[in-house]
């Protein structure tokens, strides 16, 4: 399901709304119209540099013609989810630049930050969140966690709580998200909701031993 966010224009001091995808339903819409069967791939190439780590992805159709192509970078060194997962989150960010430039998106490139930034308006998503007895906490987009004011621990706090609503993610007793970068991650008692983080792109990491979502 797509995710509306509204945003500001500071020149024209007029309300924008962008939708955003999820590279897994992105890549469902490719799949159910390109079966497996039918001879189209979705092919990426890696490449290394020191820390950083690029993709290219390509989609390609049955005659072997390429259709579109995206293009991701990331550091290894920019984020503690990066220093176990680069690689994956490149792929994952590369496949879903090129799903939305075949026509795939569903709506425009959205970072995650934009996500986050613009869901304090939808007051109504808020109150839901605030009832719900589960823990959701943000992890620190940078520095020291401790050296941090309460109010912005607040707001890093409700910022995640609008993300995690905004997504539609199961929230179990005892399931915990955190946000690195442009990842999401689910940990705690995440077993009895596993089946439905699946469904929402999530994939298991054995290194952090949790669930993770990569955002385009």
């Amino acid at each position: 399901m797509p995710v509306n966010i509204e945003r500001k224009n500071k020149k024209t001091m007029t309300t924008e709304t962008k939708i955003y995808e999820t590279v897994a339903e992105r890549l469902r819409k490719f799949r159910e119209e390109f079966p497996v069967k039918t001879g189209w791939a979705l092919n990426t190439e890696m490449s290394y540099s020191d820390n950083l780590v690029r993709c290219e992805a390509r989609m390609v159709s049955q005659d072997g013609h390429i259709v579109a192509t995206g293009h991701a970078e990331e550091n290894r060194n920019g984020s503690f989810i990066n220093e176990t997962s680069a690689v994956e989150n490149c792929e994952t960010s590369a496949i879903g630049r090129c799903l939305f430039a075949a026509g795939f998106g569903g709506g425009e490139f959205t970072s995650a930050d934009e996500l986050l930034m613009a869901l304090k308006k939808q007051e109504e998503l808020t109150s839901a969140v605030n009832g719900v007895k589960n823990p959701v906490k943000a992890s620190p987009s940078g520095g020291n966690g401790e050296n941090k004011t309460a109010a912005q621990k607040t707001k890093e706090s409700t910022d995640m709580d609008n993300l995690v609503s905004n997504l539609n993610l199961p929230k179990g007793e005892g399931v915990l998200y955190e946000k690195q970068e442009n990842t999401v991650i689910a940990k705690g008692k995440t077993f009895s909701v596993r089946g439905l983080l699946k469904n929402k792109g999530f994939q298991w990491d054995r290194r952090l031993n949790a669930f993770v979502l990569h955002l385009s």
